[in-house]
């Protein structure tokens, strides 16, 4: 009895063992139905299923072919595992619809680069190889499904790459900082912009994000950050140098990559670690001098004059330059509106020297109408061009832009032409503008000639020697005659006289003819 009770219990065990194996297998089958479903013709799966247990990365974003089941793309989402590390390197992913003839297919996207930490470690993926992955699929929060597939790549890469460098800045010159391209799916394709990062008295921080005064060679290895746009993003982001803790601070530089993102490319290691890692770039602005900000809104700068021999005071550059911005204000407000508040008017003096053939015939006569006893020797046409700059590059059908008349006076001096020069000579600049001639008020100093003015068009340089006397007219202003009081030059240009005696000339003919008619008819 006690035997047969023994086998009846090894029996009912081993029945036992039996019914719990098929337990588990059954579990194990009903999982794998729900991972890797098995419908009909015609129907779809209501989870997610991968379409390809291989996918090739190309650069750019990696593209995942699935089918996003029976429900669509409605709160789907995807996370990106690598077999490596399914925490460091997980990405969430961006889902596409794109529609084929016979099915719907769902494209799971993501960059590749955008958990980027640090350019001189070892980057995944620059290699030849295959790279194992897993990707998971959620709807609502609640996960769907997972599957196993590999990540190809076909063509070696470099990682881009830059140096620590720290630099002073004081202001007085743009900076520019060195790297060195990647190559492949690694390769840089612009920089971006950039943002300041300090030790402040109270704690640390970034700045705000500066996109312009930027300008870069990507082949050269070279980012150039205007001067007075960097010294204006220090000063509004730190504000007063009493304010910092030490006077470094750093350059955030950001960049796109072949497949769009965005990333901060100038960020290294500090050790080997992607736990630590810093900004390679700095520059110390313990010279700096945080009082003396260019001012916001638009600006004006003087570019200089085109020919030798002339010169203008810095008051009057700085005067010409302003005039030349506030003329563009007022003339091309239209185009201007596009631009912002961030422009700059460069105004340049332009002074040709003409000759009599050059110069219209009534500008001549009424230059000419000025001078009693002298000679006009010279004739200018002098003018200020200006040109509107953004982000440093002149702005398209803003160029070349004739100022034709300032606010204000502004001085000029001019040499006088060698052939000119003689001991006891008086000189005056005369002036023709706006249909009416004018002797402008001149002074004559080591072989210079200075004069003022705010308009801008024709100019003629006249001359009177000691012997002769006189005064030059000027034409009536507001019904009042000016009168100079320097020496009378005499016009050179015979033009009307000539003309004068021309027409005496034929009215005598004529009157000969006339007569010669009446006597043979009497």
């Amino acid at each position: 009895m006690p035997l047969i009770n023994k086998e009846r219990k090894n029996i009912m065990k081993t029945r036992s063992g039996k019914k719990s194996l098929a337990a588990v297998f059954l579990a194990a089958v009903l999982a794998c139905v729900s991972v890797f479903p098995v419908f009909a013709a015609g129907e779809m799966s209501d989870v997610p299923a991968l379409l390809e247990d291989s996918v090739t990365w190309e650069g750019g974003l990696l593209e995942i072919p699935f089918s996003p089941g029976s429900n669509g793309l409605e709160n789907l989402s995807a996370v990106l595992y690598t077999q490596e590390d399914k925490i460091d390197n997980r990405y969430v992913l961006d889902l596409s619809l794109q529609e084929t003839a016979d099915s719907e297919t769902g494209i799971a996207s993501t960059s590749l680069l955008s958990n980027f930490s640090a350019c001189n470690l070892e980057q995944p993926y620059t290699h030849v190889g295959s790279y194992p992955m897993e990707i998971a699929f959620f709807r609502d929060g609640q996960e769907l499904c997972r599957y196993d597939f590999n990540m190809v790549v076909n063509e070696e890469s470099q990682m881009w790459s830059v140096d620590r460098k720290s630099v002073p800045f004081d202001g007085s010159e743009d900076l520019t900082m060195n790297f060195t391209n990647g190559t492949n799916y690694y390769e840089l394709k612009e920089i971006t912009g950039f943002c300041l990062y300090a030790y402040f008295t109270g704690g640390m921080g970034p700045g705000e994000d500066v996109t312009e005064g930027i300008t870069y060679d990507m082949d050269a290895g070279t980012v150039t950050i205007d001067k007075d746009v960097l010294k204006q993003a220090v000063i509004d982001f730190i504000g007063s140098k009493d304010e910092l803790l030490r006077t470094q601070v750093y350059l955030n530089v950001f960049a796109t990559t072949a497949d769009g993102s965005r990333v901060q490319f100038n960020r290294i290691a500090q050790g080997p670690t992607t736990n630590s890692t810093e900004t390679a770039w700095s520059i110390d602005v313990a010279e700096l001098d945080f009082g003396s900000a260019p001012a916001a809104g638009p600006q004006f700068e003087f570019a200089g004059i085109n020919a030798p021999g002339i010169t203008v005071s810095t008051d009057s550059s700085e005067m010409l330059a302003a005039g030349a911005l506030a003329f563009v204000q007022e003339n091309y407000s239209d185009q201007l509106a596009d631009l912002g508040d961030d422009y700059v008017v460069s105004a340049e003096l332009v002074v040709n020297s003409l000759d009599s053939a050059d110069v219209p015939e009534d500008v001549r006569a009424a230059l000419s109408a000025l001078v009693k006893d002298g000679t006009i020797a010279q004739y200018y046409d002098i003018s200020v061009q200006a040109d509107v700059l953004k982000d440093g590059a002149v702005v398209e059908d803003l160029e070349n832009i004739p100022v034709t008349s300032l606010e204000n006076d502004a001085s000029v001096s001019i040499q006088i032409p060698e052939n000119l020069a003689a001991d006891g000579r008086t000189y005056t600049m005369l002036h023709y503008h706006d249909g009416q001639a004018a002797a402008l008020n001149t002074s004559e100093a080591d072989g210079v000639v200075t004069f003022e003015t705010n308009g801008f068009s024709t100019y003629a340089l006249a001359y009177a020697d000691a012997q002769s006397t006189g005064s030059v007219q000027t034409p009536s202003v507001s019904g009042q005659t000016n009168v100079s009081s320097v020496a009378s030059p005499k016009t050179g240009d015979e033009d009307g006289t000539v003309m004068m005696l021309m027409a005496v000339t034929v009215c005598v003919l004529m009157a000969a003819a006339a007569y010669g008619v009446r006597r043979k008819t009497a």
